[in-house]
């Protein structure tokens, strides 16, 4: 059998991808009045949702119904990889939805953490691994995933993205120079190296803006919502006031403090923000007047 997800006939990364991006079209085609082309994308998402559902015990090419995992690709019965639902967090974030249910979703990640968990992160690929090194995409996709569903308790739900982030920031204290792989802590045979200096290490240089994956856990974790067509800006940060998180909107920059007596200002620092009476809330608590902003301006009120 040749290695590598690009020779086998399905892969698990690539179709939760695909099903997500299906999605899309069938959203954007009614968003469109584009009755056919959404008919269409639906029968689509149909098929694809059978299929990554049916468990390999019934024909099925992926699914694991005895252990509730997803195969990493077709060609194996064993094998997990880190970041196969990177596509549901595609998903989520474009859509607030997922396509599959959540009770699966739930149970995919619990298998591949406890396969798949590293002291510096995650492993590529486990059952058996193929190449020992840690995947940066892997945590924050499982760290949204679990605060999204909201299942988990915080602390234990960004576990696997602080863990990786921390080997960065607090061990390696290069922050700048990001990598797409480091080694693995070496507790897993077979080890790639067990020399001190490298384990946690980079291993492979970041080739595609690895890091951008991260960005997605800031507008979940304020509570983000956008609808620019409609003229809404809706904040619910996770975190109790006071607080200042960034805001990130195609055009527009800035950020948004809440005092601990209850006053929020959304301050934009690049770009522009125009918003009619009421649609700007964080919280619940709506913004009383238009919002008209330039980069440097501010608007506050209060509870």
């Amino acid at each position: 059998m040749r290695q590598g997800f690009g020779h086998q006939t399905t892969n698990a990364y690539n179709c939760h991808i695909y099903l997500a991006a299906l999605a899309a079209v069938e959203a954007m085609a009614h968003a469109m009045s584009d009755a056919a082309t959404a008919s269409d994308a639906a029968k689509a998402v149909t098929l694809a949702r059978e299929k990554l559902m049916q468990p390999t015990s019934a024909g099925g090419p992926l699914w694991d119904g005895e252990k509730k995992f997803w195969h990493a690709h077709s060609a194996t019965e064993t094998q997990v990889f880190t970041d196969t639902l990177y596509g549901q967090m595609l998903a989520h974030h474009h859509m607030q939805n997922y396509t599959l249910p959540v009770e699966m979703l739930e149970s995919h990640l619990k298998y591949e953490w406890q396969s798949n968990q590293d002291k510096y992160g995650m492993r590529v690929l486990n059952f058996p691994i193929q190449e020992d090194s840690v995947w940066m995409n892997g945590p924050p996709t499982i760290s949204y995933l679990q605060l999204a569903m909201g299942k988990m308790d915080h602390d234990t739900a960004i576990e696997p993205f602080k863990r990786m982030s921390e080997n960065f920031r607090s061990r390696l204290r290069d922050q700048w120079n990001l990598r797409a792989l480091t080694h693995t802590d070496g507790s897993v045979a077979p080890a790639e190296t067990k020399r001190p200096l490298e384990l946690g290490a980079p291993r492979e240089q970041g080739h595609y803006g690895f890091m951008l994956t991260d960005l997605y856990l800031i507008p979940l974790l304020s509570g983000q919502v956008v609808d620019m067509p409609n003229g809404k800006l809706s904040l619910a940060p996770k975190y109790p006031a006071p607080y200042v998180l960034p805001v990130l909107i195609s055009g527009c920059e800035g950020s948004i403090t809440a005092t601990a007596d209850g006053k929020y200002t959304l301050a934009v620092a690049f770009g522009s923000l125009k918003l009619p009476k009421g649609g700007l809330s964080v919280s619940g608590v709506a913004c009383p007047q238009a919002v008209d902003l330039q980069a440097g301006g501010t608007v506050s009120w209060s509870k």
